[in-house]
């Protein structure tokens, strides 16, 4: 049934957004994704989405690119945009989390001090703007983390400077994110994708379990560099009982390596049981029938 008013998505190149997007339709309204990168956003929302570029970083550029529409509520697309949507929202008086929390809980150094000056025992913790700051980090080994960054990505245990500032000189600026609440989805029936979009637009949402079961996922790694000549067992894999969803996001041909961060994952399979270690022993079951086969390097 359609509705009058905009769904706004900031941002929107990965699972999040997409599903967003989906739930926001569902109920009818309207969606409009703002984006710094329109044209690789296109690719990635459901048909009928609307893109429209504009500075997302600036609030002033949001409002001015949701000029004239009737904005029902507003999400981040992706964990990066969080701070630009939480103040797109209070900006339109809608509902959304403080732009302080957003940002202080996105910023992984403002979440750090924020976090030790509520302990008695604080973490020490650096912020490294460039790669000479690593002089000033003291006690190794350290755990390394993009400070604006999710799902995972750039996280390393290092044991010296000299692996510290390897890393720094990768990582320094990087944006990312990845997630799975289809988990909860499959074992309680709770779907958080569209709680959120109900929250945004503020309706009252409902996050008691529909029902009572275990959910276990194995992610799709290579064990070696390479080229995927193809990933094999698929159908075997989606044919056991308890496997609900066999996804993989890497194709024939593409150069792959073993797994440093959750972007090089190959994909994903998800099964269910009665109980936690039931559908765990499915989900491994799942796992060994799958094959990432590497293409034979050609003779020099």
């Amino acid at each position: 049934m359609k509705r009058d008013g905009t769904f706004v998505l900031v941002e929107c190149n990965g699972g999040y957004g997409r599903e967003y997007a989906r739930r926001a339709t569902a109920l009818g309204l309207d969606v409009v994704v703002l984006s710094r990168d329109p044209e690789p956003t296109r690719g990635t929302v459901p048909a009928g989405t609307q893109v429209r570029e504009c500075d997302t970083r600036r609030v002033a550029a949001a409002l001015a690119a949701v000029s004239g529409l009737s904005v029902v509520g507003v999400l981040a697309g992706y964990e990066g945009a969080l701070p630009a949507a939480a103040a797109l929202a209070a900006a339109l008086g809608l509902p959304g989390p403080s732009p302080a929390a957003a940002l202080d809980t996105f910023h992984k150094p403002r979440a750090r001090a924020l976090a030790n000056s509520l302990v008695g025992n604080p973490v020490p913790c650096w912020l490294l703007s460039t790669v000479d700051d690593v002089a000033t980090v003291t006690g190794y080994p350290v755990v390394a983390k993009p400070a604006a960054s999710g799902g995972s990505i750039g996280v390393a245990v290092l044991h010296n400077p000299t692996e510290l500032a390897a890393h720094a000189t990768r990582w320094l600026g990087a944006l990312d994110e990845r997630g799975l609440p289809e988990l909860v989805e499959y074992a309680l029936g709770i779907d958080q994708y569209a709680a959120a979009v109900r929250a945004a637009i503020g309706e009252p949402v409902r996050l008691a379990p529909s029902r009572q079961a275990s959910a276990a996922i194995r992610f799709l790694t290579a064990d070696r560099p390479g080229t995927i000549a193809r990933i094999a067992g698929i159908p075997a894999a989606t044919a056991i009982a308890g496997v609900t969803q066999v996804t993989i996001t890497a194709a024939a041909g593409a150069e792959v390596h073993p797994a440093e961060q959750s972007g090089d994952r190959l994909g994903h399979l998800i099964a269910t049981g009665p109980t936690a270690e039931s559908a765990a022993a499915t989900a491994d079951a799942a796992r060994r029938h799958i094959r990432i086969e590497f293409a034979i390097p050609a003779a020099a």
